[in-house]
């Protein structure tokens, strides 16, 4: 398992979070605050987000950005909770 962020590992798990939250791209973008082309692009891997933006992103579903982290370095496997 690799611990490096990536572009396609930040928009796979952002992807992977969206859909195990059974939100549309559209309802991510306005919980977050930006434009769906945004959460477009980011899915896509042609964004790579700022710390403040996955800020916002794990806010809108709920989670730390720790948590959020976690998920993408964990390719997609929910955190674990203590």
């Amino acid at each position: 398992m690799s611990t490096e962020l990536t572009k396609k590992s930040i928009s796979n798990g952002i992807r992977k979070l969206r859909e195990v939250k059974g939100l549309t791209q559209e309802e991510l973008a306005y919980k977050v605050g930006m434009k769906i082309s945004y959460v477009t692009k980011l899915e896509a891997s042609k964004h790579f987000p700022r710390v403040d933006t996955m800020y916002r992103i794990a806010k809108a579903f709920e989670i730390t950005l720790t948590e959020l982290l976690s998920f993408i370095i964990q390719d997609g496997k929910p955190p674990k909770k203590n």
